[in-house]
């Protein structure tokens, strides 16, 4: 593998990203949105900048871009579940997702479409 002249090198994260992933089903009519929250205080303070950055690197590495329509979000009220993504036009939200989630969650929504249970937060 040849580095890219543009970039300065960065040990990939294609490395710990499941290589099912590639796998996705090209059929879906419209990208799911992945709401991260990344303003909000909690959120902030527990990694959800860095949430939102490994998702990016994850959907890009991964041809997914088709599959996922990555936004910041502020705060969606959830703060002690922090940090919070919202997969839309599911309804789901996960709390207390940490950057090993990422891919997980990924894959759950393009290959099985199942949520991942032990991360959902329920609705107020």
């Amino acid at each position: 593998m040849f580095a890219n002249p543009l970039k300065p090198w960065q040990p990939s994260s294609r490395i710990n990203a499941p290589s099912s992933l590639k796998l996705a089903s090209p059929k879906l009519s419209c990208p799911s949105k992945l709401l991260v929250c990344t303003k909000g205080k909690s959120c902030r303070k527990r990694n959800g900048p860095k949430l939102f950055e490994r998702l990016k690197i994850l959907i890009a590495e991964n041809d997914l871009g088709a599959h996922f329509e990555l936004k910041k979000s502020d705060c969606f009220g959830l703060c002690k579940h922090a940090p919070i993504v919202k997969v839309k036009p599911d309804g789901l939200s996960y709390g207390g997702v940490s950057k090993s989630d990422c891919s997980d969650i990924l894959l759950r929504h393009v290959k099985q479409k199942k949520p991942i249970k032990r991360l959902l937060v329920k609705k107020k």
